[in-house]
């Protein structure tokens, strides 16, 4: 297991939360809010984990590579340190009933299988707390925070939240498909 290093990764992290809070309220404090990384040359960076890892994988290993890329990289002005822990651009269609199918050939790369036939049927919508899915981003979740407790050198990311500007309507064209919205 390697080593967490001591968002210890980000000490000025009252600030962050300052400007993360003003920027969220509709305010400006003194400049807009930035956020930049910065590699570290010659740090040793190890590959970042794909959906399909984050699925299927183990969490510590995932967590390791994390903390362990997180520490060869400086995280400046509003940027704060986290690790994604998303499983891809369908997953909240997946936590509802929808099937994730995977590329062959990509393991960054899956997209739910319509499923709403009726919407009269369908709605309202639940999370399924049973399905295996949220299940796993539960234990992840709660692995993560286990991991992180004592020192907090970084956060786990959120689930893909598709936002305006970034396919807002993503969660509602993959339950029925685009081409059944009412």
């Amino acid at each position: 297991m390697i080593e967490p290093p001591s968002l210890s990764f980000k000490p000025d992290m009252a600030e962050v939360n300052r400007r993360w809070e003003a920027y969220w309220a509709g305010d400006l404090i003194d400049r807009p809010v930035v956020c930049a990384t910065v590699r570290e040359p010659g740090y040793d960076f190890l590959p970042r984990s794909t959906y399909y890892e984050r699925v299927h994988g183990d969490m510590d290993a995932i967590i390791d590579r994390a903390l362990h890329n997180a520490a060869g990289t400086y995280y400046g002005a509003e940027a704060v340190p986290f690790f994604a822990t998303s499983f891809g651009p369908d997953e909240i269609a997946a936590y509802c009933g929808a099937e994730l199918q995977w590329s062959e050939t990509d393991a960054d790369t899956n997209w739910s299988v319509p499923f709403v036939e009726d919407w009269d049927e369908a709605l309202p919508l639940r999370l399924q707390e049973d399905n295996p899915l949220w299940q796993r981003m539960q234990a992840f979740y709660r692995r993560a925070a286990e991991r992180l407790e004592e020192d907090a050198p970084a956060a786990p990311g959120l689930p893909h939240q598709h936002g305006p500007g970034r396919g807002g309507a993503r969660p509602a064209t993959a339950l029925p498909g685009p081409a059944r919205l009412p």
